[in-house]
């Protein structure tokens, strides 16, 4: 599972892992051996949800092309916000710094 889920700390993944067990969608067995040994399989619940979320992974990959670039320009719209706004700080300040002396 580890190898499947890159970058995620082990902590997040066993945490994750116990939380959909609790939920039911997974079924945990524990062999109790040394090395520790564990296995995860799908419950019916699971099974269910991910096929619900099949159409969804789909849909996410056959566009993921246009949500990159949707993602692009809202992240420029955000820092030219974010530059005009610091701009027009700077300006207010050294009208205050005028006005004072």
């Amino acid at each position: 599972m580890k190898r499947a889920v890159r970058d995620v700390s082990d902590k997040v993944l066993i945490q994750q892992l116990k939380e959909l067990e609790a939920d039911g969608v997974l079924l945990r067995t524990d062999y109790k051996e040394v090395p520790p040994r564990v296995d995860y399989t799908l419950t019916l619940l699971g099974r269910s949800l991910a096929q619900a979320l099949e159409p969804l992974c789909v849909w996410g990959t056959e566009n993921m092309a246009e949500m990159q670039r949707i993602f692009a320009e809202r992240d420029a719209w955000q820092h030219a916000q974010s530059t005009r706004k610091r701009s027009n700080d700077r300006a207010a300040a050294s009208l205050r710094s005028a006005a004072a002396t």
